[in-house]
């Protein structure tokens, strides 16, 4: 392995780190910017990834999709449509992106929008690193389900990357966090409040042992919620103003959503902010409101009492009380929210929050950090660093009547092993006795299994002790030793390895099934055939970017040379080219563009003109460079 990244995939915005020789860095995209969007926007000719994309979204709305983290691992019958802008669609339960791409109908999975993400951070990285990226770590929310985060894991396969492992976001800033700012042994509380969800962690930090002591967190509770609030709030007022319902108004919703969003960012600052639009889609009719940071307190008022929830369930679990906390570090971009703040501070009795991370690349550092230890970087800072993660949720098995048997409890460390003895329960009542038996796998903290998550399904077939098996029943201590029993072993590994291990004690047959393929993820055929179609969707942004650059480092060189240049001709030659590079369209092939720069560097080398001469020789190093190919 030669250095793996860090990406933190997040619901409003993603990042890209990597960490190397000591040294830790978050890569810029195209614009200098250290955050991208996580938007995917399809047109008739291209697809745009970033601050591309949202920046379409006004005039391609439809076609336009965000959000897509918080429909991972989702089921289609638990969705709230108006949540979306853009249609969804119901392909066995799950739901699926409906947008037309270069003048077709396209149906895309959750996985496949997350992976296109994924790959614009790969892009980004490999463009600043010069070589071609394999490994990779991403962070997820803490309280992802084991579903969930295959989700991920999949759509980082479909992005063409090795995923060394997925990391609770927590986690990840905790490790960002105590690389240089712990001393002795510290416990701390990760509060990450993003755009989608909220994740707490409590945290033992001592001579490079991170052990996590619990988490809890909300995957509904975001910085988007609280802009949902403003959105409703001003749909009301603006409905009111010109007698009319907007709802079913998909685009003048959405421009108001972009507003609200920037006045959401003002108040974290100022009391007032203001909301205008200039110009409503099918209303001819200008838009100004203002909202004080009062009311936009009182609109999401539950929403910010909730956040304390998982706060306090953390730290229940963790077995400490608000007292032996010794930091409480504030990660994500609604933590800049004052009201947040304030009800943390009175919370812990006026402790002073600890701002010390930066709240936006706080994951991604994290998870660079995390990529680097995964491959043997021998820097001195990181050499004994060692995260221990827990178990997010109960992983067990169902019993008779539809109870849950817990093996493996949440706060358990990620390398856990634990086994249970279970006897069969029968019923030869029955008109058809039933042959074989099925052990349900499920993960989730409800007393029922109904309720919980179910990830595996194991058949034991043989052996007449099975006729007439209705389930297991947990052994208890009127049991025989006659009477059949079946031994379940649960196996995880910190990186997310999940393996079941079923022994039937009667004939000594033994079972040992990996969970790799749960309830609801997609199978290996449609990762190949996925992986397939983002390589070429891959290989068309790669193709644009290097005709922008072309064209790009053309203009830059002809208006360059034209402030220095005398000679009539060769001045005409440049106005020209600078005239037909304001013609040209994104079709064009880079090819055009570098012969238009090879003709002009032949005249320039032609020419009388001394200081022609003397300028040709310092623009060998300012003419379009030939793009280094990443195999």
């Amino acid at each position: 392995m030669t250095g793996a990244i860090g990406i933190d995939f997040g619901t409003s915005y993603s990042r890209v780190g990597f960490f190397r020789n000591g040294k830790l860095e978050i890569f810029t995209n195209e614009l200098g910017r250290f955050s991208t969007p996580s938007y995917v926007a399809f047109t008739d000719r291209e697809i745009f990834v970033g601050d591309e994309a949202k920046n379409k979204i006004k005039m391609n709305l439809n076609n336009t999709v965000f959000n897509m983290k918080r429909l991972v691992g989702k089921k289609f019958d638990k969705i709230n449509m108006l949540d979306f802008p853009f249609t969804l669609t119901n392909v066995n339960n799950k739901p699926k992106f409906q947008v037309t791409y270069k003048n077709e109908q396209k149906i895309f999975s959750v996985e496949e929008l997350c992976s296109m993400i994924i790959v614009k951070m790969r892009q980004i990285a490999e463009r600043h690193l010069g070589r071609k990226v394999i490994d990779a770590v991403i962070s997820v929310p803490s309280y992802y389900n084991f579903i969930e985060r295959q989700s991920i894991k999949d759509a980082g396969t479909i992005a063409g990357l090795n995923i060394l492992r997925v990391i609770n976001d927590t986690s990840a800033s905790a490790l960002s966090y105590g690389l240089e700012k712990v001393q002795g042994e510290q416990n701390i509380l990760i509060f990450d409040l993003g755009g989608g969800n909220l994740s707490t962690s409590v945290l033992k930090i001592e001579d490079g042992l991170y052990e996590v002591l619990s988490m809890a967190g909300n995957l509904h509770l975001g910085g988007e919620d609280f802009t949902d609030r403003m959105v409703s709030y001003f749909v009301k007022k603006l409905q009111k103003k010109i007698s009319r319902n907007i709802t079913d108004d998909k685009r003048t919703v959405q421009l108001l959503r972009v507003a609200c969003e920037n006045a959401k960012q003002t108040l974290s600052s100022s009391n007032v902010a203001t909301i205008e639009m200039d110009l409503l889609f099918n209303h001819n009719t200008p838009f100004d409101s203002t909202i004080t940071r009062e009311k936009f307190e009182e609109l999401n008022a539950d929403l910010f009492c909730s956040i304390l929830e998982p706060v306090e369930r953390a730290l229940h679990d963790s077995k400490l009380d608000k007292a032996s906390i010794n930091e409480i570090v504030l990660v994500g971009g609604s933590t800049r929210i004052p009201k947040v703040q304030e009800i943390l501070e009175k919370f812990f009795n006026g402790k002073k929050l600890n701002q010390s991370v930066n709240p936006n690349e706080s994951t991604a550092c994290g998870a660079a950090i995390q990529a680097a230890i995964l491959t043997d970087d021998y820097s001195r800072s990181i050499l004994n660093h060692l995260l221990l993660d827990v178990q997010v949720f109960t992983l067990g098995i169902e019993v008779t009547e539809g109870i849950m048997a817990p093996i493996i409890r949440r706060n358990r460390t990620t390398t856990a092993k634990q086994t249970q003895i279970f006897t069969i329960s029968k019923n030869y009542q029955s008109v058809a006795i039933k042959r074989g038996l099925e052990i349900k796998i499920f993960e989730g903290e409800h007393p029922m299994t109904k309720d919980n998550c179910l990830l595996e399904t194991i058949e034991l077939m043989d052996g007449p002790h099975l006729n007439g098996a209705t389930g297991l029943s947990q052994l208890s201590r009127s049991a025989s030793n006659k009477d059949p029993q079946i031994e379940v072993t649960i196996d995880t590994d910190n990186n997310g390895t999940l393996n079941v291990q079923v022994l039937d004690k009667t004939t000594g047959q033994e079972y040992l099934v990996p969970v790799t393929n749960a309830k609801n993820c997609l199978s290996k055929n449609e990762i190949k055939q996925m992986k397939t179609d983002c390589e070429k969707y891959r290989k068309e942004a790669d193709e644009k970017y290097d005709r922008l650059q072309a064209k790009n480092l053309l203009e830059s060189y002809c208006f360059n040379l034209k402030t220095l240049i005398t000679e009539n001709t060769l001045l005409h030659k440049i106005e020209q080219t600078l005239q037909w590079l304001e013609t040209t369209s994104e079709e064009d092939e880079k090819n055009e563009y570098s012969l238009k720069h090879g003709e002009i560097e032949k005249m320039l080398h032609l020419a009388d003109d001394d200081r022609s001469k003397a300028y040709s020789q310092f623009l060998v190093f300012s003419g379009p460079s030939t793009t280094q190919n990443i195999e």
